[in-house]
């Protein structure tokens, strides 16, 4: 994990695309609402704002959240305020847990217990509030648990994908200074 940080216009971009894909993904295949099936959520967009955010400061990562929150809300998930509120605080955590310990385990822990937890809280309010009666257990098993397994598979692709990346832009630069070196010395060879 580097320290490259991704230009503001672009993050927005790839994070509203990776909302899209969310939606598609849900779309293709929908959350079984009546728990007589198994079904996943995805959240591969968050994740993603996670990823990018982590090594920010604090405040940008707390902003950054909140308004790719506001986003998701309205654009993808029709869920105002949750991901408002929720996102800018992973995001937080994240960036706190990189900053105590800088380390990849942690960090890719504290991804997907955010992932986890971005499920369990709304979860846990609605029972408190009577909007669902289904039992923790069935919860969990016919929507947390492939939840869990695609969101693991999904940090997964995003730390290749963000490498990929990164030493595509590294060797593109490294290109950039060769040419810029040489063009260089053949103008003071003409001279």
């Amino acid at each position: 994990m580097g320290t490259h940080k991704m230009k503001l216009k672009n993050m927005f971009i790839l994070l509203f695309i990776l909302g899209v894909a969310d939606s598609f993904i849900t779309y293709v295949f929908p959350v079984d609402f009546t728990f007589q099936s198994m079904s996943f959520v995805p959240h591969i967009a968050f994740m993603a704002m996670l990823l990018v955010t982590y090594d920010r400061k604090w405040l940008d990562r707390v902003l950054i959240g909140g308004l790719y929150g506001l986003i998701y809300d309205f654009f993808f998930q029709s869920t105002f305020p949750l991901s408002f509120l929720l996102f800018p605080f992973f995001a937080w955590l994240c960036g706190f847990v990189y900053e105590k310990k800088e380390d990849i385990f942690w960090l890719s822990g504290t991804f997907l217990v955010s992932a986890i937890l971005l499920d369990v809280l709304p979860y846990i309010f609605f029972r408190l509030c009577g909007g669902i009666q289904i039992h923790a257990w069935s919860w969990f098993g016919h929507l947390e648990l492939a939840t869990i397994l695609f969101q693991c598979v999904t940090l997964f692709a995003l730390y290749l994908g963000f490498d990929l990346v990164r030493s595509w832009q590294k060797r593109k630069s490294h290109q950039t200074i060769i040419h810029k070196k040489k063009s260089f010395r053949d103008r003071l060879m003409r001279k």
